[in-house]
């Protein structure tokens, strides 16, 4: 009779080392999009027209594109797999439950303003992906250090 509760309490930790990996591994990739994105953002000059030219070679942008896309498609496939995580683990993940709504809900905007981003036609679309970027970046960041400490420690996190 004991032995079904103790299995369901040794899944905690796994379930919390998981999640964890999924904020470190999400924060990189997000620091990879946002890195592609700037190299493509300031290598590309406007003409007179307002036309944007890239001073990349064809070569480099279209590393810079594939690496932003398969990045970003593997942080939004990572996020879904942590809101399941969060979903299916919820009494045992209850305190990363908010920072994972966050992830979801910053992921959904920059998902619906992507495909505006070509041609640099609006202002607030950039401003949009980069402040986007950085708050996912951050959400994903405090995933990664709020599940590092174990119970007993939770608010001695690292200073980084």
């Amino acid at each position: 009779m004991t032995q079904p509760l103790l299995n369901a309490a040794s899944s905690l930790p796994t379930a919390r080392k998981r999640l964890r990996l999924i904020g470190i591994i999400c924060a990189a990739l997000t620091l990879l999009v946002v890195g592609a994105s700037f190299l493509l953002r300031l290598n590309t000059i406007f003409a007179s027209d307002g036309t944007p030219i890239s001073t990349l070679s064809a070569a480099a942008e279209g590393a810079a594109r594939m690496t932003h896309r398969v990045a970003a498609s593997s942080v939004g496939v990572l996020v879904i797999i942590a809101v399941v995580l969060c979903w299916v683990r919820r009494p045992q993940l209850a305190d990363a439950v908010s920072t994972v709504a966050w992830m979801l809900g910053i992921t959904i905007v920059l998902a619906a303003v992507g495909p505006l981003t070509p041609g640099y036609q609006f202002i607030a679309v950039t401003v949009i992906n980069v402040v986007g970027g950085m708050a996912l970046l951050m959400s994903c960041w405090w995933l990664g250090e709020s599940l590092a400490a174990d119970s007993a420690r939770r608010f001695d996190y690292d200073r980084l």
